[in-house]
């Protein structure tokens, strides 16, 4: 999820526009292993809707090759290497 917009004070069957604005952070997630925010290459989906059971508008965004957000600093290294996190029962 992005965003949410709620606004008390529309009233029953009244319509409001809203903007939302996504940047290219809000595509990106952290790669331990390069240090960095990456958007991936790929088409990513974005969904509207009054809930996640009522989307009412869809768009795709096209990313043709990864992008490397922003770089940072080794400031707290894991001491340990941690393979894939998996439920045990």
């Amino acid at each position: 999820m992005k965003s949410l917009c709620k606004d008390k004070r529309i009233k029953s069957r009244e319509s409001q526009t809203v903007i939302l604005t996504l940047n290219k952070k809000d595509l990106a997630s952290f790669e331990t292993d390069k240090s960095a925010w990456v958007a991936e290459a790929g088409r990513y989906k974005i969904l509207v809707g009054a809930s996640s059971s009522d989307i009412r508008q869809k768009a795709e965004i096209d990313v043709p090759e990864e992008l490397l957000i922003e770089k940072v600093e080794h400031i707290l290294p894991a001491d340990k290497q941690f393979e894939d996190l998996k439920f045990q029962q």
